[in-house]
C-alpha cells in the first residue's frame, strides 16, 4: 500500500526530492503531506519543535548506538557488534510515532509516544522497524530510487499509524 500510494501521487514524488533540504521540519512537512493523501483530509500546520523533536529521537538512538560500540570494542567483544543495529532501532522504535503523534496536534507527543501501544507490541515493532530501514536504505546503492525507498519507508509508518490508532492511549 505504501508503494502504491507513493507512485500514485506525482505531489509526494516531487515534494520527497526536497523533503531533506531543511531538516526534520521540511521532512515533517512532507509527512503531513503524505499523512493528508493517506486520511483525504487536511490536516492543520502546527507550530511544534520538529528539530528537538528529532534530536531527541535520534540523538538518544544514536548516542546508544555510539555508547555501546565503544563498550563492545573496549572489551574486545567483536562478535556482539551487530547487536548495536538492535539496539539503535530498540530506542528508535520507541519514538516510532513521534512525528505522526505531533503532526496530529497530540500534546505532550514525546511522553505519548513512550508510551503508546504498537500493533504487534514493541518487541516485533523493533524488527519491523529493521525490515523497513533495511528497504530505506537499500535505495542508496541505485541512487535513482533512493528518494522513493525513503519516502515509501516513511508511508509505512504512518500505515501503521493509522493501523495502530485504535489501541495507542489504551
Amino acid at each position: 500500500m505504501a508503494c502504491k500510494l507513493y507512485d500514485s501521487s506525482e505531489m509526494l514524488q516531487k515534494e520527497s526530492l526536497h523533503a531533506y533540504k531543511g531538516g526534520f521540519p521540511s521532512a515533517v512537512k512532507w509527512m503531513r503531506l503524505a499523512l493528508q493523501i493517506l486520511r483525504s483530509k487536511e490536516i492543520p500546520e502546527r507550530n511544534i519543535p520538529y528539530s528537538f523533536l528529532g534530536f531527541i529521537k535520534y540523538g538518544l538512538a544514536g548516542f546508544t548506538f555510539i555508547l555501546y560500540i565503544i563498550f563492545i570494542i573496549h572489551i574486545k567483544y567483536y562478535i556482539f557488534l551487530p547487536f548495536a543495529i538492535v539496539l539503535f532501532y530498540g530506542i528508535e522504535v520507541q519514538f516510532l510515532f513521534l512525528f505522526p503523534l505531533a503532526i496530529d496536534g497530540i500534546s505532550k507527543p514525546i511522553y505519548h509516544s513512550l508510551n503508546c501501544k504498537v500493533k504487534g507490541g514493541r518487541f516485533a515493532s523493533i524488527f519491523g522497524v529493521i525490515v523497513i530501514a533495511i528497504f530505506m536504505i537499500s535505495g542508496i546503492l541505485p541512487q535513482k530510487s533512493f528518494f522513493r525507498n525513503w519516502s515509501v519507508g516513511c508511508i509505512a509508518v504512518l500505515i501503521w499509524y493509522e493501523d495502530s490508532k485504535d489501541i495507542l492511549h489504551d
